[in-house]
């Protein structure tokens, strides 16, 4: 078991030597997409770059894309909404003061994407939305890495699409990466060839 900050990882010795010898190989790596059911996953090189690809894709097809979303997120998710998606087009849900349910919907506005970042170990009560997704055309991203058990792939079955880091400080901790999962109807849109075709193409790593 290795200790880590807030946390810890664990780890076999067994698996850690298997971890080590992947340094020494010169495979190339492929991209994991594994068809489930209920969902498909994605792997990429981290959530970020999986949040950044999703959004650009949709930003491409509606330069005047227009977003619901929750009040706060990660720095990087926040950064990535301001780069892509224009200010007057991003609508705030209202959450309570434990920041662990969402509360209000701003009245008469039609989105193309709702944005949930959950947050503190916990998934956010959505249970407001499910009306609003049923009677809209929206998409609704989640992003879990400090959302609830993985065990739960989506928040709620309403979901279309959740992310997730993987990396040191994380559970499932996979040393580094992220994955994004995506309900089987969302496999007909165009978003999966995207993120496939993008993946595979991430300008190649180097030490300097």
């Amino acid at each position: 078991m290795i200790t880590a900050s807030l946390d810890y990882i664990p780890l076999l010795f067994t698996q850690f030597i298997s971890h080590f010898l992947n340094i020494f190989t010169f495979k190339q790596p492929e991209n994991e997409i594994i068809g489930i059911p209920k969902y498909t996953r994605i792997s990429g090189y981290s959530c970020r770059s999986l949040f950044d690809t999703t959004i650009k894709f949709y930003t491409d097809k509606n330069p005047n894309l227009k977003i619901l979303t929750t009040p706060l997120h990660h720095t990087s998710f926040r950064n990535i909404i301001e780069k892509y998606v224009k200010k007057e087009n991003i609508y705030i849900l209202e959450i309570n003061d434990k920041y662990n349910k969402i509360v209000g919907v701003p009245e008469n506005v039609e989105v193309d994407l709702c944005i949930i970042t959950h947050v503190f170990g916990q998934d956010l009560d959505c249970s407001i939305l499910r009306e609003y997704k049923n009677n809209s055309n929206c998409i609704m991203i989640e992003d879990r890495v400090q959302g609830g058990h993985l065990e739960k792939i989506f928040s709620y079955n309403f979901m279309d699409i959740s992310i997730y880091s993987t990396g040191m400080d994380k559970k499932p901790c996979g040393l580094g990466g992220g994955f994004l999962c995506m309900n089987q109807e969302m496999i007909q849109n165009e978003l999966y060839d995207y993120l496939e075709l993008t993946i595979q193409n991430y300008p190649q790593e180097h030490f300097v």
